[in-house]
C-alpha cells in the first residue's frame, strides 16, 4: 500500500527505499510488490530502475505486457528509444504482442521518427 501510494504521489525513489526495506525484512520480491514501483520508476522518468525491475519480476514469472508497458513509458520520458526498442524485441522473444500504449511509448521517443529505428521494430 505505501508503494502504491508512492507511485501515486511520483515518489519513484521513496518507492525504491520501501522495496529495499522490505527485502531487509525478508519480503520476497513478488509480482504484487514489485508492480507499485515499476509504476513509480515509470512515471518519474527512473528508467534504469524500470528495467531492473523488469529484470527483478523475471527471476520470479514472466513479466506480462503490461510491465514492459510501464518499463516503456520510462524509457520515453527520457528519450530513450534505443532500451525502448530492446524492450520491444524482449517482447517479442516472449511470444508477448505490444499494446498500443507501448507502441505509442515507442513511437514518441523515436526522435524525429527515425526511419532506421522503425524499421528496425518492425522487422523484430
Amino acid at each position: 500500500a505505501a508503494a502504491k501510494a508512492c507511485c501515486e504521489g511520483w515518489q519513484w525513489r521513496a518507492a525504491l527505499g520501501l522495496l529495499d526495506d522490505a527485502r531487509r525484512c525478508g519480503v520476497r520480491a513478488n509480482a504484487f510488490v514489485l508492480a507499485p514501483v515499476v509504476h513509480a520508476c515509470s512515471r518519474g522518468q527512473a528508467w534504469e530502475h524500470a528495467i531492473d525491475l523488469l529484470a527483478l519480476m523475471r527471476r520470479h514469472r514472466p513479466p506480462d505486457a503490461l510491465w514492459y508497458e510501464a518499463a516503456a513509458r520510462a524509457c520515453n520520458l527520457s528519450r530513450r528509444w534505443e532500451e525502448v526498442l530492446w524492450l520491444l524485441a524482449d517482447m517479442h522473444s516472449g511470444q508477448l504482442q505490444p499494446t498500443r500504449v507501448f507502441m505509442a511509448n515507442f513511437l514518441s521517443s523515436v526522435p524525429g521518427g527515425s526511419p532506421a529505428a522503425l524499421r528496425h521494430a518492425v522487422s523484430a
